[in-house]
């Protein structure tokens, strides 16, 4: 029993030391920072990463009182602060990259300052406030900045048929654009047509 356990908790943490250093080259330092930086920097970085994580780790492993009360804040403060972003970006056109960063930012420093400001209430407790400052985020996020271009969404709704409010967009002009000009098949997308506004669904 004790070895399932720790394997599960090895598997766990494996997967978090690994994925830490992809996001953070891939996604941060060479599309933001360094660009053209070699493998060997690239490497290199990845390395420091991993390290950090592991030391940042163990050093709250340290202040953890039990599991269930770091589990409960798991469940309710962490996932009430990344749901709202998680959820949007499946369901609603308008959502952008920006909405995300901006909901996972806010509601991810919501969930590390409540237990801080609200010692003594249970994890539980956490969760609508963190949903409610986690969607403020994404809303503020995504309105202060351009929606994604109409090709890209009628892309992804092509080859994902999301459901959600994706039937109309933009609602300044809805048309019928027929999905057999992008996939081969029959069946109409609600969008501003990039061929027109007369177009009519097969």
């Amino acid at each position: 029993m004790l070895a399932s356990l720790l394997a599960a908790f090895i598997s766990t943490f494996a997967s978090t030391v690994n994925a830490a250093p992809a996001y953070l080259i891939n996604d941060v330092y060479l599309r933001y920072i360094n660009p053209q930086a070699p493998a060997k920097t690239q490497i290199r970085a990845s390395y420091i990463i991993s390290a950090a994580v592991v030391i940042f780790s163990t050093c709250i492993g340290f202040y953890l009182q039990d599991i269930n009360t770091i589990l409960q804040w798991i469940v309710s403060a962490l996932y009430g602060g990344y749901i709202a972003a998680n959820v949007l970006k499946w369901h609603w056109w308008r959502f952008n990259g920006h909405g995300f960063f901006w909901g996972m930012v806010a509601g991810i420093l919501a969930a590390v300052t409540a237990p801080l400001l609200f010692p003594d209430t249970l994890p539980l407790y956490y969760f609508p406030i963190m949903l409610v400052v986690s969607l403020a985020g994404c809303l503020i996020g995504t309105y202060a900045t351009p929606p994604v271009d109409e090709e890209t969404l009628i892309e992804f709704y092509v080859r994902v048929r999301p459901w959600g409010f994706w039937g109309l967009w933009p609602p300044e002009q809805w048309s019928v654009t027929p999905a057999c000009n992008l996939t081969g098949t029959s069946g109409g997308i609600w969008s501003t047509s990039p061929w027109g506004s007369s177009g009519n669904a097969p």
